[in-house]
C-alpha cells in the first residue's frame, strides 16, 4: 500500500507541476521506508539530488511500535493511568520532541538549500506538528488533520517563521496550498 501511495503522490504532484513555480533542485526525505519510496518516486519526475534526514521521521512509538493499533492503544491507556511520564519511559516521543526535531531539520535545510526550491518528504504526524506551530491563515484546510500521501506547498518564508524564536506578528500569516 505504501509503495502505491508513493507512486500516486508522485503522479499527482507531476500533474500539479504548474503550481510549483520553480522545479525542485533538491529532495529531502525521512529515511523511513515509505517516505524514502515517495522521495524516490518524486525523483523520477524531478531527477535531482536526494538527501535522507532522520529528523524528518514520524513520531517514535517506542516500545509501542510494532503492536496492532488496538493493542498499542490499550497498552498506552493502561500506562497513562499511572503517569504521563510512563510514555517517555517507554520511548514514546511526545509532540514537543517532534517539534524540536522538526525545528532542527527545517532550520538546517533552510540554510543548506540556500533558498533553492526543495521538496521535503515526511510523515503525517510530523507535518501536523509543524503546521500547528505555523501562523496559517487558511487553517481549515487542515481539518481534521493532515492525511497520509498528501502534498502541501509552503515557501521558505513560512519555514523562516517556524525556525524563528521571534514572536509572529498578525500580518505574517501564511497561505497553505494543498496540492492533492
Amino acid at each position: 500500500a505504501g509503495q502505491k501511495q508513493a507512486e500516486e503522490l508522485a503522479d499527482k504532484l507531476s500533474r500539479h507541476a504548474k503550481l510549483i513555480v520553480e522545479p525542485p533542485e533538491l529532495i529531502v526525505s525521512s529515511d523511513l521506508t515509505r517516505a524514502r519510496a515517495t522521495a524516490q518516486a518524486l525523483q523520477k519526475q524531478w531527477p535531482v539530488e536526494l538527501e535522507l534526514d532522520p529528523d524528518l521521521r514520524e513520531r517514535s512509538g517506542g516500545s509501542y511500535e510494532g503492536l496492532a493499533k488496538d493493542q498499542a492503544i490499550d497498552a498506552m491507556t493502561a500506562d497513562l493511568t499511572k503517569s504521563r511520564d510512563v510514555l517517555k519511559e517507554h520511548g514514546y516521543e511526545l509532540d514537543q520532541r517532534v517539534r524540536e526535531r522538526a525545528h532542527l531539520a527545517l532550520t538546517h535545510w533552510l540554510h543548506a538549500s540556500n533558498g533553492r526550491p526543495t521538496l521535503i518528504v515526511s510523515h503525517g504526524h510530523w507535518l501536523n506538528v509543524v503546521f500547528q506551530a505555523l501562523p496559517i491563515r487558511n487553517r481549515d484546510i487542515l481539518e481534521p488533520k493532515v492525511a497520509n500521501a498528501s502534498a502541501w506547498l509552503l515557501d521558505w518564508q513560512a519555514i523562516k517563521l517556524f525556525s524563528s524564536s521571534q514572536a509572529i506578528n498578525p500580518g505574517q500569516e501564511i497561505e497553505l496550498i494543498r496540492l492533492n
